[in-house]
């Protein structure tokens, strides 16, 4: 059996050490420990921030599955705008004759709705 290797890291929001446990010959820096350590924590301020990471993700995936390069920034700007309460409900009509309609629900989702022939929306 081979001989296992452990080590910690620390939580950047709670302190708490977590044990990892690294692939074979993988040299990790005390700050990609930390790191790791951070998004395996189970504390409320590092599962909101991986909730946050993941939503982020999940809403670049759909603008770039949805929307063509040029509108992707605009996209995410009015995104931006929205989630920071300075827009509550944004619509325009692109070049391609959709509709995009963003906007924040009274639970503070996201909604993306892209309208043509059919809908097309992501609610995070």
């Amino acid at each position: 059996m081979e001989n296992v290797t452990k080590v910690s890291g620390t939580c950047a929001y709670c302190g708490q050490a977590v044990f990892i446990q690294p692939k074979v010959g993988e040299e990790l820096s005390e700050h990609d420990l930390d790191m790791m350590a951070t998004d395996m924590c189970t504390c409320a301020q590092a599962s909101s921030e991986r909730r946050k990471r993941e939503r982020k993700e999940t809403i670049d995936k759909f603008i770039k599955e949805h929307f063509a390069p040029e509108h992707s920034a605009l996209v995410r700007s009015v995104i931006q705008m929205t989630e920071a309460y300075d827009l509550t409900d944004f619509r325009c009509k692109l070049p391609n004759e959709n509709t995009v309609r963003i906007w924040l629900d009274s639970d503070a989702f996201l909604h993306i709705r892209i309208k043509k022939d059919s809908d097309e929306e992501l609610t995070v």
